[in-house]
């Protein structure tokens, strides 16, 4: 639990008792945390991450890269995908509801999806 914590921790050659006192709390505390016994509040990752110039999805071990992951490295966009939003936003409201209208053959609603882009 919280490997890239205790991870970030070891780097800058910090025991748990001093890293526990740069952020307020005691040593038992910390050491619960990095043991998975308690869970630490959304504050605490927030101080860290800020302290150390790290992404709280890194500090909760979402991903490997400190400075975070975003949706574009999750889920890589093709150069097909890109030519279709392209193509997409460059066309005029009577050709996207020609697509839409194909769209729905597959169960996918533009006008659902306006109305949630929207909301």
């Amino acid at each position: 639990m919280l490997e890239n914590m205790k991870a970030l921790r070891k780097q800058n050659k910090l025991k748990q008792s001093e890293f526990g006192k740069l952020f307020g709390i005691k040593n038992t505390t910390y050491s619960n945390y990095e043991l998975g016994g308690s869970e630490p509040p959304l504050d605490f990752f927030k101080a860290v991450a800020d302290y150390f110039k790290v992404s709280v999805d890194y500090l909760l071990d979402m991903t490997d890269n400190p400075k975070g992951s975003k949706y574009g490295e999750a889920f890589p966009t093709t150069e097909q995908e890109k030519a279709l939003v392209r193509a997409w936003r460059e066309a005029d409201e009577k050709d996207r509801r020609r697509v839409a209208i194909d769209l729905e053959d597959y169960g996918f609603s533009y006008q659902r999806q306006e109305q949630a882009d929207a909301g």
